[in-house]
């Protein structure tokens, strides 16, 4: 299972197998977290998860520091990163609900 906290990472190539579940997104004091659902990943064949977005009420700007991590089956251990999201201007909401449509 991956899991991301804060924000999401965007995948450059559109080689890729979609994954239809959605992920679980959980708020709380110290922050949100989103867990993918468990894909089968291998070399030369990415996956694009499903988006997301993001929204807050501290003005454009702001930084955060998400923490990317990921698990695997056949191998003890875990990969954690690190990576900054800055705040954008508001969005437009029609314009957001349009891409996420156009996703599923």
């Amino acid at each position: 299972m991956s899991t991301l906290g804060v924000g999401a990472l965007g995948l450059g190539h559109r080689n890729y197998i979609a994954v239809p579940r959605r992920p679980l997104i959980q708020n709380s004091e110290v922050g949100t977290s989103v867990t993918f659902p468990s894909v089968t990943l291998r070399a030369q064949s990415p996956v694009e998860l499903d988006p997301f977005f993001l929204v807050s009420n501290q003005p454009p700007g702001t930084q955060f520091v998400a923490i990317w991590g990921a698990t695997a089956t056949n191998v003890t251990g875990r990969v954690v990163e690190e990576f900054d999201l800055v705040v954008g201007d508001a969005p437009n909401f029609a314009v957001l609900i349009e891409r996420l449509n156009r996703s599923r």
